[in-house]
């Protein structure tokens, strides 16, 4: 039985584009017992999926918890073609944590914004069709602008027309209110004062962040949502602790690939397309040379460590100018 609605039709209410939308995920082998993921090659055969790609529609909007130069994606994309040559395709994917817009055809793209909410991605279109009365009919000629702002206080200042005074709302300053950093990992008790505890993790278990308050059952599934398993040893000599890190971590003893599966490993959602050599930066960077402080006195540019990225649409999206930031490798264990 499927969850959810697996697709919507609607119009929109200020320029009245008519949009399919469409939802998918990667194919995720990971779930409970009582879910599957169906197939991306197995849907685009469904009468209810034919039945959409044959719409006519000013607008296909399709969304994917799965990378935009992935196979997936392709497949959704020839079958819409199969079927429907001209209605632009919008494609917005996630999974590889990288900011990237890819032209898959003269009217049609995919916009990935970024790394968790490390980035926001804005983008907007032309020649989409809209009611008369808003605009002209689609002329075949479509352009599609992306921009990838920092999630940085001063990004949402610029970009709203605000200020440090006049942002913030009373909703936004209560939720803040309640926000917290867990202060400790582990409290001892005063039994424990001069007992060492240390924990092995794997770089990849924790999957969000840790709040203050009780760790509970629910704190588990929602920062590690794959089966784990939590051992507890008492009184292990020092000597033996200290080189079971190292053991761990740099021999083949364990492996956390196969624990954690390419699609959702770190190290491997860290390899950042967006990153690119010295020649390509200096390039990249030159046009920013000629941009003029908006200090009362000229003043050098001073660039942060960030993301430089080179897509389809060109070198403009990124909101503000960085420069190359320092690579860390990452362990498979975490003492």
């Amino acid at each position: 039985m499927p969850m959810g609605k697996r697709n919507k039709a609607f119009r929109t209410k200020n320029q009245g584009i008519n949009v399919a939308a469409l939802g998918f995920l990667f194919d995720f082998d990971q779930g409970a017992n009582y879910s599957k993921v169906q197939p991306v090659e197995e849907t685009v055969k469904e009468d209810w999926f034919q039945a959409v790609i044959r719409e006519d529609v000013d607008l296909f909007l399709v969304y994917g918890h799965m990378p935009s130069d992935e196979g997936e994606f392709k497949i959704i994309l020839q079958a819409i073609r199969s079927q429907n040559k001209e209605s632009p395709i919008q494609v917005f994917s996630a999974h590889t944590h990288v900011r990237n817009l890819l032209k898959y055809d003269s009217r049609a793209y995919g916009m990935q914004s970024g790394r968790y909410i490390k980035t926001v991605g804005w983008t907007s279109m032309s020649g989409v069709k809209t009611d008369p009365k808003f605009g002209v009919a689609n002329n075949g000629s479509q352009t599609v602008h992306r921009r990838y702002i920092d999630n940085r206080i001063l990004a949402y200042h610029f970009h709203s027309g605000s200020n440090a005074s006049t942002f913030p709302t009373d909703y936004g300053k209560n939720f803040s209110s309640f926000i917290h950093v867990i202060p400790h990992v582990v409290l001892k008790k005063p039994v424990q004062s001069k007992v060492v505890s240390t924990i092995f993790l794997m770089s990849s278990f924790l999957r969000f962040d840790l709040e203050k308050g009780p760790f509970t059952r629910d704190t588990i599934f929602t920062n590690a949502p794959f089966p784990n398993k939590y051992i507890y040893i008492k009184k292990v000599p020092y000597e033996i602790t200290r080189y079971t890190f190292v053991l761990l971590d740099q021999s083949n003893l364990f492996d956390a690939s196969e624990c954690t599966k390419p699609d959702i490993n770190v190290k491997e959602t860290r390899g950042d397309s967006q990153i690119f050599g010295p020649k390509s930066i200096k390039s990249h960077l030159s046009k920013y040379k000629t941009q003029i402080s908006l200090a009362s006195n000229s003043r050098r540019l001073i660039l942060r460590p960030g993301s430089i990225k080179v897509d389809d649409g060109g070198s403009d999206g990124d909101d503000t100018p960085h420069k190359l930031p320092r690579d860390y490798k990452i362990p498979d264990m975490l003492p």
